[in-house]
């Protein structure tokens, strides 16, 4: 697909070709110099090729050479075409060029070449016999309303992949100047072509709207736009990625000389505002869609280890892509774990968990996977096939005996969460699946997400408005905070089990657990205590009003049973030697 430069020269070649054909066969016109009209179109189609190295630099002044180069040769056209009917058509290849202007160069650029045109055109056909002064208000009357509809079309095209707020490129023309940046010029190889992609996110930005007053954090988005915009150098392009994030595309740049470019831009922050910013750069053989998941990677790497920073992506690997054709290859696997409702003994649900069934590694553990996936932004491909995976086994799950429909539990990484689309692809997940919404729990690792990412929240809110219900996992391991916790406004609240080994005896203490049950009960969050693998620990837990349990006493994860049935505990497991209340 050509460059919108490169259009210039292919229509040019296509002309030439056009007319060169066309003097093959008969026409209504006996004087037209056939020998320099097919001369002029083999110096057209010759010339398209040239231009074509030309108008790999994009430089303006080589855009108007050869449009003037075109004007020159349909006018040498006209003037040995002999006349009549044969001359307007010759003249209608003008149309092209107008088009071409109206199209890639500024209005007066564009309206200026289409006088030119007109000045030399119209002079040509007047001293050509059988040609009146209608056919030329009709020719030159077509071309005025092309190059007019051409804008015009322009114009609305532009509009719609333009941020309201601040003028700049959004998502979607950010992401068309991505690809068209990542187009090698003909002739180079990958590794002399550069393109760097950069990812800016303002730090805690809900906070800032909150303490600045409504409207604050819009002011602040354009001031950055308007300031970022001016300094960065021609070439490169800044566009509003969603939300509070920019994005630099950088062509010809390497991922370090665009982090010099992202660390200017975040000097000239204003005063208690930061950024904290991802850069990659483009690899061999790496589409856009993964060099834009490596970025958003290095982001989220750079939120995590405090924000006001910029972490660089240190290139593309193959685990990234060996994690997507595995899941080309339908090598992965979804295995389910029951949780157990302690106070019944009854399997209230189960969690999804992924396994790779490796053709050379045999069955691998997320451990060995995820760790890579989430750094290359597989992880966002490998996630969503989970979620529709486990939708579409929980949605054949059969009442349990007390007619209640078990639940499934899907992971949600940071990087997920932090997807504007992540809410929209749980959604489609339930519908395609026909699963009820209060029948997911998307889990959350407590120390993988941004609070105050503005997509994380929206995303939270719209699961709940559909009735999806939401957990903090691991709970404990991370940075809890009880702000932290009443911010997520999670449904569940999963004790990690490096916690329950404390519960070592009937007697135990165990006075974090404690404390957690105590805090969730205040909070009006059930729990669900991960690792329990002894039957003292579940009577401790469910004496103390835990409600869920699940670990390997009552069941380990296991492949999704062929007749869709759920995981059940082990016959034994549930089987209680003290009451418990609640």
């Amino acid at each position: 697909m050509p460059s919108v430069p490169l259009l210039l020269a292919v229509l040019m070649g296509t002309g030439g070709t056009v007319v060169l054909a066309s003097t093959f066969l008969p026409s209504a016109s006996s004087d037209r110099v056939l020998a320099l009209v097919r001369a002029l179109d083999v110096v057209a189609i010759a010339s398209s090729f040239t231009f074509t190295r030309l108008l790999q630099g994009r430089r303006r002044w080589a855009q108007h050479a050869v449009m003037l180069t075109a004007t020159l040769l349909v006018s040498l056209a006209v003037l040995v075409s002999g006349g009549g009917g044969t001359a307007l058509v010759y003249a209608v290849v003008y149309y092209p060029v107008v088009v071409y202007g109206f199209f890639a160069l500024s209005r007066l650029g564009a309206l200026l070449h289409l006088l030119l045109i007109t000045a030399v055109g119209a002079p040509l056909l007047a001293s050509q016999e059988g040609v009146g002064v209608a056919e030329q208000v009709v020719l030159w009357g077509v071309a005025s309303m092309l190059g007019l509809a051409v804008a015009w079309l322009v114009a609305m095209h532009d509009g719609s992949e333009t941020d309201q707020l601040t003028g700049l490129p959004d998502r979607a023309g950010t992401e068309r100047t991505l690809e068209r940046a990542l187009r090698r010029p003909l002739g180079s190889s990958s590794e002399h072509h550069h393109v760097a992609f950069a990812l800016l996110n303002v730090d805690s930005f809900s906070a800032y709207n909150a303490t600045h007053g409504a409207g604050a954090g819009d002011e602040l988005l354009a001031q950055l736009a308007t300031t970022w915009a001016s300094a960065l150098p021609e070439d490169a392009l800044l566009g509003r990625w969603n939300g509070d994030a920019f994005a630099v595309v950088a062509p010809g740049r390497t991922a370090h000389q665009a982090t010099l470019l992202v660390e200017e831009l975040r000097r000239s922050t204003p005063a208690g505002v930061t950024a904290s910013a991802g850069v990659a750069g483009w690899g061999r053989e790496e589409t856009q869609s993964m060099l834009v998941a490596r970025t958003e990677g290095a982001l989220y790497l750079a939120k995590q280890a405090g924000r006001d920073r910029v972490h660089e992506h240190s290139g593309p690997g193959t685990d990234g892509r060996e994690v997507r054709r595995g899941l080309a290859r339908v090598e992965f696997e979804v295995h389910f774990q029951p949780v157990v409702d302690l106070a019944t003994g009854e399997v209230h649900g189960a969690e999804a968990l992924v396994r790779w069934a490796h053709p050379t590694r045999g069955l691998v553990g997320p451990d060995q996977f995820l760790p890579d996936a989430e750094r290359s932004g597989a992880i966002v491909d490998l996630g969503g096939w989970v979620l529709r995976e486990a939708c579409h086994r929980a949605a054949g799950w059969a009442p349990t005996p007390s007619g209640h429909l078990p639940h499934v539990a899907v992971n949600a990484s940071g990087r997920e969460l932090a997807d504007p689309l992540y809410a929209a692809a749980v959604e489609e997940a339930l519908i395609s699946s026909r699963l009820a919404p209060s029948r997911l729990v998307v889990e959350l690792v407590e120390s993988d997400y941004d609070i105050a990412s503005l997509d994380l929240v929206a995303n939270l809110h719209r699961l709940r408005s559909m009735g999806v219900r939401t957990a903090i996992d691991d709970f404990g391991t991370g940075s809890s905070s009880l702000e932290r916790v009443r911010l997520l406004g999670a449904d569940l609240l999963k004790i990690d089990k490096s916690f329950i080994t404390d519960i070592t005896s009937p007697d135990a203490k165990a006075p974090l657990v404690a404390a957690a049950l105590a805090m969730a009960d205040a909070m009006g969050m059930a729990v669900v205590a991960e690792g329990v693998e002894e039957p003292h620990q579940r009577d401790w837990l469910a004496a103390r009003g835990c409600a869920f349990g699940q670990g390997w006493l009552f069941g380990r994860p296991v492949p999704a049973s062929p007749t869709g049935d759920l995981p059940a505990a082990p016959l034994g497991s549930t089987n209680r030697t003290s009451t418990h209340a609640g």
